[in-house]
């Protein structure tokens, strides 16, 4: 996944700070929060101020760039948006398992037909205890 045309295919310029951070996102093998977004950053000798980082998370965010998520452990995490998919959080250990199952996945088409609704957005995480913590 090219990061530039990722930017550019937004209308965003892609300097190398915007560049930086999702570059620390795309290889991310679960979604991070801001504090290891700067830590990985600065394993990198990249030194990117806590304020500018997160005006980029919003900028990336207003244009479905990334996803934020709420694992309700008071820090929202981010990941780059590509194949539809939710996760699984465990409470003990906060291991992270991405799950792809078709049966979750309802299109807005789907929701407006059954429903009526207008879906914007959604969100969809499930919370327990994983089978190394069981």
């Amino acid at each position: 996944m090219d990061l530039q045309e990722i930017l550019l295919n937004k209308q965003i310029r892609p300097t190398s700070t915007r560049i930086q951070i999702l570059n620390v996102l795309q290889k991310a093998s679960k979604p991070i929060d801001v504090s290891s977004i700067t830590d990985k950053l600065f394993e990198n000798k990249i030194q990117i101020d806590t304020v500018t980082i997160y005006r980029n998370l919003e900028l990336f965010l207003k244009s479905d760039i990334i996803k934020q998520i709420d694992f309700r452990d008071g820090r929202y995490r981010y990941e780059i948006q590509h194949e539809h998919h939710h996760h699984l959080i465990c409470n003990k250990c906060r291991n992270v398992i991405p799950i792809y199952d078709k049966c979750l996945a309802i299109t807005d088409e789907q929701v407006f037909e059954k429903y009526g609704f207008s879906m914007q957005e959604h969100h969809l995480e499930f919370f327990g205890v994983c089978s190394q913590c069981s």
